[in-house]
């Protein structure tokens, strides 16, 4: 097994004292951004609809037997329901980001700001996430267990979620993300538990809690 060498050690160290330089400097500031109490209204939406939408497929697979014997024109409804809640709340989010950020500083835009947290360092962290979700779930479709697409999801998303938190020292995301973590490795274990509901286990319950998180956040600012 091959062994850094000094120049290699040297290097990673330069690479992640530039990751925490950059956090520190705008930590105060994207700390601000990313107030979940100014995004609370949308997790709660969110949240509403992968659990409503997962529960009304689950009847319906109750009623029909299987997801493949549901009607062809229920089914499309069901993907245009999903399709057009997807549009509508990615619009809202960055509606709600391009708010956030108004509030701190009316000269700051979007684009600045990612560019603020984003460094090719803390880029290339989450690229390799995105990588291992889209390699893996290739290699279930591939196998024929697409349904293992969901507790992966649900493990990438705990493991980005919690280093946000560590970044930012975000404690109240903590225990969202290991939520997300143990769903997911539960679902893995127990795979008998139907699709529409592991959705919602895992993401449905998961944004569930940031908005309950973002409402108390938001009263106990309203009470400072």
């Amino acid at each position: 097994m091959k062994t850094l060498s000094n120049h290699d050690v040297d290097h990673l160290l330069e690479d992640i004292s530039s990751i925490k330089q950059v956090i520190n400097k705008n930590r105060p500031l994207l700390r601000q951004i990313i107030n979940l109490a100014r995004f609370r209204w949308f997790l709660l939406s969110v949240s509403l609809a992968v659990i409503g939408i997962s529960t009304a497929v689950f009847f319906l697979m109750q009623h029909y037997g299987s997801f493949s014997a549901i009607p062809n024109p229920i089914k499309i409804t069901i993907y245009v329901t999903i399709g057009i809640s997807a549009v509508i709340l990615q619009i809202w989010k960055g509606k709600a980001y391009t708010a956030s950020i108004k509030l701190i500083d009316p000269d700051m835009t979007l684009c600045k700001t990612f560019k603020m947290f984003y460094s090719s360092q803390i880029s290339l962290l989450y690229l390799t996430f995105v990588i291992l979700l889209f390699f893996f779930s290739a290699y279930f479709i591939v196998k024929g267990i697409p349904f293992y697409i969901i507790p992966l999801s649900a493990i990438i998303t705990g493991l980005i979620t919690l280093s946000f938190g560590v970044l930012l020292h975000m404690r109240q995301v903590y225990f969202i993300s290991y939520y997300q973590l143990i769903t997911g490795l539960l679902i893995i274990v127990f795979p008998a538990i139907p699709v529409p509901w592991a959705i919602s286990i895992t993401l449905g319950i998961s944004m569930l809690f940031l908005a309950v998180n973002g409402f108390l956040a938001n009263r106990s600012q309203s009470e400072a």
